[in-house]
């Protein structure tokens, strides 16, 4: 989903640092004068995700509610999932006027336009005129925001804790009396798989696709840059030691369970190929939430049941999943900070950006649930800010956002939640290390290759790229600042 583009990659490379060192503003937020008393402050937002047909209505009405609050106006713009890192990396480079944008881990990168000086620190911004978002956002989730001291964007709390579930057809659940509750594990799905097998012939038990093969993988690890680059620190690590994943003994029992599995003939046979999964499927991997299920089987179009795979922890992958940004070169940053603080605090608010209008996007079912009336609205909504000051959508249950909050305070920190990674030290290995492991990832994640075989020949090829350079950056970067705090 999150593809790159080569097209005039080196001309934008070049154009992007020359425009940061010149034009776009510094890290010291002289460039945003503030807002004139009085002064309506007209903002340009940045979103991502498709345009939605209702634009101008929505956008209109929610203009005479933050002038009547907060005394501006926003004017939305959205970029695909798709299209919105290249376009926000256009946006940045060549110093076009803009106040806010979504950014994260993986779409608009926070950590590189942060250390790039693209982003407005935030520290007095947030004390002055957001004092509702630091009333909300649990403290130890901050420093996943932070670089060097200063903070730079501010998160979505919303399911902000890293769960990984399980996720099964309740059909076939309820048809066979399958006890999922108890299978939390890989392995533990096997007799699952196999009264599957037996009984359903025209079915795959666990079918998987090439470009993410086994969804639970790495899900012990806090993994330090992406999936694409097996290196992490273990949840349970209080040592904070980095890894080679593929090293450890978690992930290569999983990868033997997994050729179990192909062999057996649980696993579609065109795994390895295979670039998208069919809508329905026995059981898969997911990341979620209380009452996700509910997401979860409209997404899909049939019901489903979930099992909590283990403690859900805070990581700073999982907080950086959607943050908002002001512009180092915005006009009005208090304009702008204000409006986060109401997204974040104001019911109304919050609910026109999620779903629209009332009457025409959406009806009221209840004191906080609604029924969608069309897609007129169609926003990313997880991108937007908190969860918590949001109406339910028919059929999940009323209180989904309330067990959700409560949900978050049983995740435990992991040993480096903070700590962000600078690779400018090692670009030149990752791009290798991403070459080397995308030769192999296809066969030994969906379990088709022999893991003892086929691993040995990878870790001696992602060696030769450089992760053990990787790791020891890495490493002696996670020391350093363990040694700050």
């Amino acid at each position: 989903m999150k593809k790159g583009f080569k097209l005039l990659s080196l001309l934008m490379a070049c154009l992007f640092v020359f425009v940061l060192a010149t034009g776009c503003g510094s890290s010291d937020n002289k460039s945003g004068s503030g807002d004139k008393k009085g002064e309506t402050a007209n903002l340009i937002w940045w979103c991502i995700g498709d345009q939605p047909k209702d634009l101008d209505a929505v956008q209109a009405e929610i203009n005479k509610y933050l002038k009547e609050k907060v005394n501006a106006t926003v004017e939305f713009k959205f970029a695909s999932f798709g299209d919105y890192t290249e376009k926000m990396n256009k946006v940045i480079a060549s110093g076009e006027d803009y106040d806010m944008a979504f950014t994260c881990s993986w779409a608009n990168p926070f950590a590189a336009n942060a250390q790039k000086g693209a982003y407005y620190k935030l520290n007095d911004l947030l004390d002055e005129y957001g004092k509702d978002i630091k009333d909300l956002i649990p403290g130890e989730l901050w420093p996943a925001a932070t670089i060097k001291g200063n903070i730079y964007a501010v998160p979505a709390y919303k399911d902000t804790a890293f769960a990984p579930y399980l996720v099964f057809a309740k059909e076939y659940v309820d048809k066979y009396n399958i006890d999922y509750k108890n299978i939390n594990t890989l392995e533990k799905l096997e007799p699952a798989l196999k009264t599957i097998k037996e009984n359903e012939p025209s079915m795959t038990p666990l079918v998987l696709t090439g470009n993410e093969g086994w969804h639970g993988l790495f899900d012990e690890f806090d993994t330090i840059i992406n999936s694409e680059v097996p290196v992490g620190v273990q949840f349970t690590d209080e040592t904070a030691t980095v890894v080679n994943l593929f090293k450890t003994d978690i992930v290569m029992n999983k990868l033997n369970t997994l050729h179990k599995y192909y062999k057996e003939g649980y696993i579609n046979k065109d795994a390895p190929t295979l670039t998208e999964a069919p809508k329905f499927r026995f059981v898969y991997g997911a990341h979620g939430f209380p009452n996700a299920d509910v997401a979860w089987a409209q997404d899909g179009g049939y019901d489903v049941v979930s099992t909590l795979r283990y403690q859900p922890y805070f990581a700073t992958g999982s907080v950086q999943g959607s943050m908002q940004a002001i512009s180092v070169n915005s006009k009005h940053p208090e304009a702008a900070m204000k409006v986060l603080n109401l997204a974040n605090s104001d019911s109304k608010f919050r609910n026109m950006l999620a779903y629209g209008l009332e009457g025409k996007n959406y009806q009221k079912t209840g004191d906080n649930t609604i029924k969608l009336l069309n897609d007129g609205w169609n926003t990313a909504a997880f991108s937007q800010a908190t969860f918590f000051n949001m109406y339910v959508v028919d059929p999940a249950p009323a209180n989904m956002w309330t067990d959700l909050k409560e949900f978050n305070k049983t995740a435990k920190p992991s040993p480096i939640l903070g700590f962000v990674f600078d690779d400018s030290k090692v670009q030149t290995q990752l791009a290798v290390i991403k070459n080397a492991y995308a030769k192999y990832k296809a066969q030994v994640t969906t379990g088709v290759a022999d893991p003892n075989e086929v691993v040995p020949k990878m870790i001696k090829d992602l060696e030769d790229a450089g992760i053990n350079d990787v790791i020891k950056e890495a490493q002696d970067q996670i020391n350093a600042w363990k040694a700050s705090k």
